[in-house]
């Protein structure tokens, strides 16, 4: 079963764009230049609360997608959790 541990595990280079984009943000940051608010959540309400505090439409994306596929965006709260509800 090894080779089930080794498929999941995340590459050089997932964790090499994971750390551009990280450095990419705090550098705007530092320069005080606009970015999209944006939170990591876990469950469905903690994605329509933050979605409520920032006002839609928003972007809603999975955590790992491949070829940057998955992203939706979203008008209203009740497509938002339907959204959620499918993954």
């Amino acid at each position: 079963m090894s080779w089930v541990s080794n498929f999941w595990e995340p590459s050089c280079r997932l964790l090499t764009k994971l750390r551009i984009v990280i450095c990419f943000k705090q550098l705007m940051e530092e320069l005080k230049q606009p970015i999209p608010e944006s939170e990591i959540v876990n469950t469905v309400e903690e994605a329509v609360d933050f979605a409520a505090k920032i006002g839609y439409p928003v972007i809603v994306r999975p955590a790992f997608t491949l070829g940057g596929t998955g992203a939706e965006c979203v008008q209203m709260r009740k497509n938002c959790e339907r959204l959620l509800r499918m993954v």
